[in-house]
């Protein structure tokens, strides 16, 4: 059961590039703590862990490959979650989302968008792109010219993809634990 509700968080979920660091090695760094952040505060709290902890007192066998799926499958949908609200925190329309178009910009937000558009951007732009990306008083202006550097690196189609990415790839096809017909639960180890 600590392996499926693993709570170490192991990152410090603001990044920071100094000055002189090897732009390859700090857009490596960004990206890899910006998925760690995504996996450990978001995907494991808000999906993956509540689904476990309702299946386990249901009475699922830790043990058992229905829990390894469930747990792969609750992971995967929390990072599609979070990916999904950090387009709608740079892109998403005020009267749907209740917040400020951009204000994930304002904040600074280390999200993987942002980690991979910084890898992608030339060094200039990438330059201008860090002097704007966390400034509070941004005007409508600054953030167009944010979403447009996101837009550029990404389009559409790749954000749809980076999506795809962190989904079902790794999940094993349904094995008899799953298949079965029945809503009874798996029978807990040495019961």
């Amino acid at each position: 059961t600590d392996r499926l509700l693993d709570t170490e968080f192991p990152v410090d979920p603001v990044v920071s590039v100094a000055p002189g660091q090897d732009p390859a090695a700090a857009a490596q760094r960004m990206r890899d703590d910006a998925l760690s952040v995504v996996r450990h505060k978001s995907a494991r709290y808000s999906v993956r862990h509540p689904l476990l902890i309702g299946a386990l007192l249901a009475g699922l066998d830790p043990s058992g490959p229905t829990a390894e799926y469930l747990a792969a499958f609750g992971e995967d949908v929390g990072i599609a979650f979070q990916l999904r609200d950090d387009v709608l925190g740079i892109f998403g329309d005020p009267s749907i989302t209740g917040k400020p178009s951009g204000d994930d910009l304002r904040e600074g937000k280390r999200t993987l968008l942002i980690a991979y558009t910084r890898e992608r951007l030339a060094p200039g732009a990438r330059q201008v792109f860090d002097e704007l990306i966390g400034d509070p008083s941004l005007d409508a202006g600054q953030i167009a010219a944010l979403q447009q550097s996101l837009f550029v690196v990404f389009g559409l189609l790749v954000l749809a993809l980076l999506f795809s990415r962190h989904l079902p790839n790794r999940i094993p096809e349904p094995g008899p634990a799953l298949e079965r017909q029945s809503a009874e639960p798996e029978p807990k180890s040495g019961s």
